[in-house]
């Protein structure tokens, strides 16, 4: 990276869970530890660094505790400066009665779902569902998508392991190829691991799924 980075300084844009400190099953017990907040002090002070959370601003500084940061929070919508670099914007705080009134929707909504968790980050909520049992070992789940918005299910499902998640992409190995350099065509990236060609070949395998004799 030093010779594509030479005359030129770096700004650094970071996450905060899963990057910054590990995944927890409590969210307020995200931790970063004292070499990690080391570390970012000594990046912060030689270049500009950001943190970019879908957590509030106030949540996540209070779990950095380091002011030379600019703290992005909600995604974005909730941007905070440091004290040479000031910057205050709140680009959706107008929305913030219809944030209240959706918090109290879905505290309504998931009150009776075992597991469920909200978390208010002020401009954005958080719904946390990994207490819910969903990785049930008695399943087998199958995704079928043709677009670049399946692909995190395709690879959710890979990280379940061989034979406990089935990731199917439906497009044509033809007309589906995109143009690359030289005349050539291709067909794009995909983390499915099986494919269909069109809507006919999705009904064939769902009726012949349907049929499938298990122990259901």
């Amino acid at each position: 990276m030093c010779p594509r980075n030479t005359g030129k300084r770096p700004v650094v844009f970071l996450d905060y869970d899963g990057t910054l400190s590990p995944i927890v099953d409590v969210p307020d017990h995200a931790f970063m530890t004292d070499a990690m907040r080391a570390a970012l002090s000594e990046l912060s002070s030689k270049f500009v660094t950001a943190i970019v959370t879908g957590r509030s601003t106030e949540k996540v500084y209070n779990f950095v505790q380091l002011d030379n940061l600019v703290y992005a929070g909600s995604h974005g919508f909730d941007i905070k400066g440091t004290k040479t670099r000031p910057i205050n914007c709140q680009v959706a705080d107008h929305y913030r009665p219809e944030l209240e009134q959706a918090l109290r929707d879905l505290t309504e909504q998931t009150a009776h779902i075992a597991g469920a968790e909200l978390e208010d980050n002020g401009l954005a909520i958080s719904v946390h569902y990994r207490h819910l049992g969903l990785d049930a070992e008695d399943v087998v789940p199958f995704y079928l998508g043709d677009d670049v918005s399946d692909e995190d299910a395709f690879n959710a499902l890979n990280g379940r392991g061989l034979g406990q998640g089935i990731s199917i992409i439906v497009r044509d190995p033809e007309a589906d190829k995109v143009d690359l350099p030289g005349n050539l065509k291709e067909l794009p990236v995909t983390k499915a691991s099986y494919s269909l060609r069109d809507t006919s070949e999705v009904q064939q395998f769902l009726t012949e799924l349907a049929r499938l004799k298990c122990a259901c």
